[in-house]
């Protein structure tokens, strides 16, 4: 539990703004600022749900998922032959499970609720940037620029002074590079996670607690999406980076993460 400020400052968009002015719009959408408080404590997985814990779910349950998911070289395209299973690139046990919906998530910590006797959920988008932060204040939980050492996405392009790295084209095992402060890893890049608010376009008007905004929504049909993923740029890895995507939409840079509350 504690407080933090959510948001970027003035001088984090105005650098965004200069290195990308075909999107002064969408930097905005990380405004205004404001200090959250998080009541918790609060338990956070320390990996992305992987694609051998889904395994474990869709054969317990039964749960059926249509195949069809939407994948990035250039321009999104839907296949019809790509699934959870069979994303396009090598997956093992250990990588984060994509080609998940909203739906697909919730299914999930629901089922894990009734088999732990635990109450899981999704995070907030609050509760996501707090623990991505891990008590940092720059763009990223280890400082102000980044490397692909760092995290997974797509090198190709740079970000506050860095270099050129690699872009993998492809997700990681969970447990790849360096967790943060906090123990959490992959918080930036790799793949998004689905989170619980619905889309608003600015944080006015937004709660001053971290629980899932849900009310007022800018999109009823969109959920926000936190950290990146290894198709996007250095810059949509950000702690303060958001994105949406529509709720029945699959892609293969997009998975969950979950969380509980814990006892005082």
């Amino acid at each position: 539990s504690g407080s933090f400020t959510m948001g970027s400052t003035a001088a984090e968009i105005a650098a965004l703004v200069k290195e990308s002015p075909n999107f002064t719009e969408w930097w905005q959408y990380e405004a205004p600022q404001r200090r959250v408080r998080v009541a918790g404590p609060i338990a956070v997985g320390k990996f992305t749900v992987t694609r051998g814990e889904f395994a474990a779910f869709i054969s317990e349950t039964g749960y059926t998922i249509e195949s069809g998911c939407y994948t990035w070289d250039g321009t999104w395209k839907l296949h019809a032959d790509r699934s959870w299973r069979s994303a396009g690139f090598e997956q093992t046990d250990r990588h984060p499970v994509v080609c998940v919906s909203l739906d697909d998530a919730k299914a999930y910590t629901a089922w894990l609720s009734r088999k732990t006797g635990k109450s899981y959920r999704l995070l907030s988008e609050a509760e996501r940037e707090y623990v991505t932060r891990a008590g940092s204040t720059t763009a990223f939980w280890w400082g102000p620029s980044i490397s692909t050492s760092k995290a997974n996405y797509n090198g190709n392009y740079t970000y506050a002074g860095s270099a050129v790295g690699v872009h993998r084209e492809k997700t990681m095992p969970v447990d790849s590079f360096e967790p943060n402060p906090w123990g959490l890893y992959q918080v930036h890049g790799n793949v998004y996670d689905w989170i619980e608010d619905c889309w608003h376009a600015t944080y006015q008007g937004a709660p001053s607690d971290s629980s899932a905004w849900t009310t007022a929504c800018t999109d009823g049909t969109s959920r926000v999406v936190r950290g990146g993923s290894w198709s996007y740029l250095p810059q949509n890895v950000r702690s303060a980076s958001r994105d949406r995507y529509r709720t029945v939409v699959r892609s293969d840079g997009l998975s969950f993460r979950v969380a509980r509350m814990l006892e005082p």
